[in-house]
């Protein structure tokens, strides 16, 4: 059959890859669907087609085998190409599909669709139902189809927003798309703080930690951000286990203190960005530093890239709060995102930690250290604080020694431990002695490098370089 195309055909294709579902293989909620229509115009076969631009899959299909067709072959094609409901009585008679593979005999005779149409207003594929003998489908068909398609095109917009979300993303265990596991986890402590050392890039000497949370999931083990934090964040449960992370970061560093390991840079906690913009956090947040007994100098909460802030003027007055009480604010990921830009305008931040994607490749990768190098440059001229995440080699702490920035963090200086682990790795002297002046316990963590002149530098030029 010569193949129709809808007016906006290359819009419409469009549309229908931003859902993300051509792969999805099957989905029972879909299948649900395909059930209830075909229930509801007393039909033994119901499918979801979404048509593409040469190729008709089949999201969904009931009494009838799942399997995706030529656009060729595809009468839902018209169908779409003609954005309206169709039916025809018998498709073997009609001349437009008679040839059309599976049509007639004990296949498809009768027929009848309703688009589907997406947030953009063009239509994705259909909802059709088919009939094994010649019938014509009435009005009460097509409108309980409609009702049906309906609820069809909710589900792939709630797929278009899981898939934004990271919801889909295929490193994410099963149960963080499930809120009611979730919610059980963070009620049995099963999201836990891990700590990564923050470092002096000239000496190694750990100043403070960035608190990680972490999942100790009782069937997969330990799990790191990426296979659940996306689940977290598509509801309210990140702030729920922010505020749990927060509580115990403070008190390990309270504890760290009382054992005589006293960290200049205290901890540093990672927070979304919607999380900034709900009233009280302010409050929350001092009311927490004053159980642990520790100053606001002690905590840094860092702005992540994951999720916008809803509503900045509301997120910059808890922020003065906090800064009047000493808490320091910084910008995390800095360098991959444009909201970061924005934030350093009109958030009162004191530092910004440049995004590891950035640190990783920079040796030999003249882009990047262009990029590393403007960073420091503007968090000297700002007043802010630089620290680089990503550190692993030492190649990589040497060059960024060279641009001018002294604080890091990485694997090169250890991965995050658990609470129980870090006072004996902070007391532990690898390889050197404790630096002189540095606090009582704190230990290099990796051989201090040979001091020298600044690269580049000329006799009575000032050091930009920001720690």
């Amino acid at each position: 059959m010569d193949v129709r195309l809808h007016e906006h055909e290359a819009d419409r294709v469009a549309s229908l890859h931003s859902y993300g579902v051509l792969d999805l293989g099957r989905d029972p909620a879909f299948d649900a669907l395909t059930r209830t229509a075909a229930r509801l115009c007393s039909a033994p076969m119901a499918m979801i087609s979404l048509v593409d631009r040469d190729r008709q899959w089949q999201l969904s299909a009931h009494g009838v085998p799942v399997h995706d067709r030529p656009r060729e072959q595809s009468i839902c094609s018209d169908t779409v190409a003609a954005g309206r409901p169709a039916v025809v009585r018998d498709l073997a008679a009609d001349p437009r599909y008679a040839d059309v593979p599976g049509i007639g005999g004990d296949g498809a005779r009768a027929y009848a669709a309703v688009p589907l149409a997406g947030r953009d207003g063009l239509p994705l594929g259909t909802l059709c139902v088919l009939d094994t003998r010649p019938r014509l489908f009435g009005a009460d068909h097509l409108a309980s189809l409609e009702d049906v398609a309906r609820q069809v095109t909710t589900a792939l917009e709630l797929r278009r927003l899981d898939a934004a979300a990271g919801l889909t993303a295929p490193g994410l265990v099963p149960d963080a798309r499930r809120p009611q596991v979730l919610r059980r986890a963070l009620d049995d402590g099963q999201f836990v703080p891990h700590f990564q050392p923050l470092v002096d890039l000239r000496d190694g000497v750990v100043t403070g930690l960035e608190a990680l949370v972490r999942w100790q999931h009782p069937t997969h083990g330990l799990l790191t951000p990426a296979s659940f934090l996306p689940g977290l964040e598509a509801g309210t449960l990140s702030a729920w286990t922010t505020r749990a992370v927060l509580t115990g970061s403070l008190r390990v560093v309270a504890d760290l203190r009382e054992r005589g390991i006293a960290l200049p840079d205290g901890v540093a906690v990672n927070l979304s960005g919607q999380q900034f913009a709900r009233p009280g956090l302010a409050g929350q947040v001092l009311g927490m530093l004053d159980a642990s007994g520790l100053p606001g100098s002690a905590l840094t909460l860092e702005i992540t890239e994951t999720t916008e802030i809803s509503d900045v003027e509301l997120a910059r007055d808890e922020l003065v709060t906090l800064r009047e009480a000493g808490v320091h604010v910084a910008a995390d990921d800095f360098g991959v995102g444009w909201s970061n830009l924005v934030r350093l305008l009109r958030l009162p931040l004191t530092g910004l930690k440049i995004d590891r994607e950035l640190v990783t490749g920079l040796v030999g990768d003249r882009v990047r250290e262009h990029m590393v190098a403007s960073a420091v440059v503007l968090g000297a001229t700002m007043g802010l604080s630089v620290l680089a995440e990503g550190v692993e080699t030492e190649a990589v702490r040497s060059r960024l020694l060279e641009l001018g920035c002294r604080r890091g963090q990485g694997w090169l200086f250890g991965a995050a431990l658990p609470a129980a682990e870090l006072p004996a790795r902070l007391r532990r002297t690898h390889p050197a002695p404790i630096a002189a002046g540095a606090p009582r316990g704190v230990a290099p963590l990796v051989p201090r490098p040979r001091r020298g002149p600044r690269r580049g530098a000329r006799p009575g030029t000032p050091d930009t370089r920001v720690s």
